[in-house]
Parts: C-alpha cells; sequence; structure tokens
C-alpha cells in the first residue's frame, strides 16, 4: 500500500475546491460568500467520497488502515 496515496486524495479535493472557487466567482459570477460556501461544500463531498472510496478498495484488497486483523 502506498502511504502517498490518501494525502494525494486530500490534495486533489484541495485542487477541486481552488477550481471551483475560480469558476463559481469568475466565470459563473457569484458574489464572493456563495462561491466560497459552493466551493468549500463541494470539495468536502468529495473529500469524504475519496476517503471511503481508499477505505473500500483498502477492505477489499485486505489492506485496511482501521480494520487491522
Amino acid at each position: 500500500m502506498n502511504k502517498v496515496e490518501p494525502l494525494m486524495y486530500v490534495l486533489y479535493s484541495l485542487l477541486i475546491g481552488i477550481l471551483l472557487y475560480i469558476v463559481f466567482r469568475f466565470i459563473m459570477g457569484y458574489n464572493d460568500h456563495l462561491a466560497q460556501v459552493s466551493s468549500i461544500l463541494i470539495a468536502s463531498i468529495c473529500i469524504v467520497y475519496f476517503v471511503i472510496f481508499y477505505e473500500l478498495k483498502a477492505i477489499i484488497n485486505d489492506r485496511s488502515l482501521i480494520f487491522k486483523n
């Protein structure tokens, strides 16, 4: 198991949040508060998805960080 992989998922969700903020703020013309809230909400949903996906993949491959034997 690669120990850098979970950190990469966190960085991916951070990158998604930043890019969505730029899109919401400057391309779609949302005000600053709405762009921040929307991008943070979507990025947090992404990180929860990535964590669940990573842990399910590790459980299937019997390399879970949470459920050690």
